[in-house]
């Protein structure tokens, strides 16, 4: 079966809704920041103010062509992972891609306690999540096989939303 792949900005419930699926449909769960974070020996946020954005996206990009030989798992990626268009292009070679997608104040709301988000070192975190949103909402929607919006819902609810999705397009995923 090939990869369910979760893409999204930050505080979407990748990591969350896509942990459940795994368990439920019982697949590998791979997460692409937790990767790269054991990799670097650093978190991703260490990583940024040490080598920069621009390494850490060559980094991801290496991954993504790593993961598009997986299978049969669910891959919840980094928010920008869609910046480079290489990145989709291999991870769809084996993976449908479903993008979750939330408002910014929802965004805000479940992440603002956060200290590990590096994009977010900001006087003003929510316009920071309303820039980078706009900067990236097309990219997401183009991306995806399909887009899950899940402002006011958990993410036990949203992973019960993917595998719906799965079941109603299962030929999507042979």
């Amino acid at each position: 079966m090939k990869n369910i792949v979760l893409i999204g900005m930050m505080g979407t419930f990748k990591t969350t809704s896509g942990k459940i699926v795994a368990k439920i449909l019982k697949k590998k769960f791979i997460d692409t920041d937790k990767i790269l974070s054991s990799r670097f020996r650093m978190s991703i946020e260490k990583y940024f103010k040490v080598f920069g954005e621009q390494a850490f996206r060559e980094q991801e990009q290496k991954l993504c062509l790593e993961l598009s030989q997986a299978s049969d798992s669910v891959i919840s990626t980094g928010g920008g992972i869609i910046k480079n268009s290489q990145n989709i292009e291999n991870l769809k070679k084996n993976g449908v891609i479903i993008c979750l997608m939330a408002s910014p104040d929802e965004i805000y709301s479940r992440i603002k306690n956060s200290h590990t988000r590096p994009l977010l070192k900001s006087s003003d975190p929510l316009n920071k999540i309303k820039k980078i949103l706009a900067e990236r909402e097309q990219l997401y929607i183009q991306s995806a096989q399909t887009v899950i919006y899940n402002d006011n819902i958990s993410a036990q609810h949203t992973a019960q939303e993917i595998i719906q999705f799965i079941n109603q397009n299962q030929k999507l995923f042979d």
